[in-house]
């Protein structure tokens, strides 16, 4: 395995709470990312189902708006990967296996420089924590 790849933020304005990191909440000056910037998007509103969700898919358009105009991230499709149930063909669909293939795509290829970005809203779950690292005794 190599290296392992980080970005730095400036926070001029804003402190996070303890245990909050400001990279991961989209608080900072921009990137200084120099390498590729590459993004996953995944938005399940289960269209139909007893548990849909109504706010899925706009979450998706809006962080990937968000990255692009803050981060520096360009609307490419060989360089941002969107699955939402409502798109056709099959292949943009938020299944497992695209998930899963969504991810390998996303980390092919990345060299140190890169910048990866994934967002997924939709239903989550809980599993019993096995190895002690939860306060609550569960794993999201």
């Amino acid at each position: 395995m190599g290296p392992a790849l980080t970005q730095t933020y400036n926070v001029p304005t804003w402190t996070p709470s303890p245990g909050m990191s400001a990279g991961l909440y989209g608080y900072g000056s921009g990137s200084s990312c120099m390498g590729t910037k590459k993004a996953l998007f995944v938005g399940i509103n289960y269209f139909g189902s007893d548990s849909e969700l109504k706010g899925c898919i706009n979450d998706v358009k809006n962080v990937k708006a968000f990255i692009i105009s803050r981060y520096g991230f360009r609307d490419d499709p060989n360089l941002m990967l969107t699955l939402t149930d409502d798109q056709q063909p099959w292949q943009f669909k938020p299944t497992r296996a695209n998930i899963i293939a969504g991810i390998n795509w996303l980390v092919q290829g990345v060299r140190p420089g890169d910048s990866l970005f994934f967002h997924f809203s939709g239903h989550g779950s809980q599993q019993k924590d096995m190895d002690g690292d939860e306060d609550d005794g569960y794993d999201e």
